[in-house]
């Protein structure tokens, strides 16, 4: 018989512990659901966090631009610079505001974006009615704007500014009356409920003094990597402009979900540590309870090396199961997760992903197969680095000394 298809017998058979062995059985089980429930819960939590920070980032460069440029000296020349760089996919001039949005029925604050129709149908967010885009009255509303305000497409509302204009008589606010173009759900409650789209005209005229005073520069690149080269070339242009990326102006937001997914990850991963002393007890009483077999077979012949490994592969047994176990349902759990969202909710009549807290509608998720590779060799590694002190101090047993000790 081979030596290692008897060696891994052996640790097959320790680890089924006989009725006066109970305690070992489940002390191994403990070690098992432990290992199990920590990988299943590592894959579930890291799959949703980096699904929200992908689908977050995403829908918020949607509304945003990659790069702005604030206050530049000289736009225009400026503006056409930029869109010759090679990197650069879309750039236009842009006006950002506060105002009063006003139907017949209600009203409500929001954030006016002030652009050119052309350049706001470049964007990926529009996934209303769009026929009537270029209606030189038209605005665009955030999905739950409509809502709150009750206005739909072809209704007429009334944008109201900030800027106050003064005169002999009295000081009015300034005011316009658009007509609902379209409609757009960017999937991000906090773009939705407050972001409107306005005529960039009409934006200078609300908010500006003079049609001749220019906004900012809203630039995107091709790709999100891009963005530090392309802010390079920028300066390149003019090292006196202010130039401000998506990740310096919502630097506490991004920095607050890489810490809450590290923080995350380490407190999953307390688990597999207290699975890990789990299995270190777990394999430590089976050598005290295996003394007398461990006496007879080094009598007949077996090596210490063989002994260790008898105890090392009955750790094996448990770590290896319990991690795939634990990927398989990992896995399972994150694939299905909108479902049992959806399940749960019906059951308890509670609701889990609230999106006025998270922004987003849906529970995002991105499971990467790397990240689940990773966690099972981390996973593996303690769990067996675990199992190798106890696997190790049995193979040191004499077989004189145990003899002995049990006379």
């Amino acid at each position: 018989m081979n030596k290692y298809f008897l060696e891994m017998w052996l640790a097959w058979r320790y680890i089924k512990a006989k009725h006066r062995e109970g305690f070992i059985s489940v002390s191994a089980l403990f070690s098992f659901l432990g290992i199990f429930i920590g990988v299943a819960s590592l894959i579930i939590i890291i799959s949703i966090m980096d699904g929200y920070e992908r689908d977050f980032i995403s829908r918020m460069l949607g509304i945003n631009g990659h790069i702005t440029v604030i206050d530049p000296p000289d736009p225009k020349n400026l503006l056409m610079d930029i869109k010759k760089l090679p990197n650069v996919n879309f750039a236009a001039e842009v006006l950002f505001e506060n105002g009063i949005i006003a139907s017949k029925y209600n009203s409500k604050g929001v954030f006016i974006r002030c652009m050119e129709f052309v350049d706001i149908m470049e964007k990926p967010i529009i996934s209303g009615d769009v026929k009537n885009i270029n209606e030189e009255f038209g605005i665009i509303l955030g999905e739950e704007v409509a809502m709150e305000i009750n206005a739909k497409v072809g209704d007429s509302i009334k944008l109201i500014s900030t800027m106050i204009d003064t005169s002999a008589i009295a000081s009015i606010p300034r005011s316009k009356t658009f007509k609902v173009s379209a409609i757009f759900n960017s999937g991000m409650h906090e773009y939705d409920s407050t972001t409107v789209f306005i005529p960039l005209k009409y934006g200078k005229m609300l908010f500006l003094n003079s049609k001749e005073e220019f906004g900012y520069i809203e630039v995107i690149t091709k790709d999100i990597s891009l963005i530090d080269s392309v802010v390079s070339q920028i300066l390149n242009i003019d090292r006196s402009l202010e130039v401000v990326d998506w990740k310096r102006s919502n630097r506490a937001l991004t920095d607050a979900i890489e810490m809450e997914r590290n923080v995350m990850f380490f407190i999953l991963f307390l688990i597999i540590i207290v699975a890990s002393f789990n299995m270190i007890s777990a394999i430590t009483m089976m050598v005290q309870s295996k003394n007398k077999e461990i006496a007879i077979l080094k009598i007949m012949g077996m090596e210490s090396i063989s002994i260790m490994r008898i105890f090392l592969f009955s750790g094996c047994i448990i770590c290896f199961s319990a991690t795939f176990l634990g990927m398989l349902f990992g896995i399972i759990v994150t694939l299905n997760l909108e479902n049992i969202k959806f399940f749960i909710e019906s059951m308890l009549s509670i609701t889990i992903f609230d999106p006025q807290v998270y922004f987003l509608k849906n529970i995002p998720v991105k499971l990467s197969p790397l990240t689940v590779v990773y966690i099972c060799m981390l996973s593996s590694c303690i769990s067996i680095l675990s199992a190798l002190y106890p696997s190790f101090k049995a193979s040191r047993k004499m077989p004189v000394s145990i003899l002995r000790d049990d006379l």
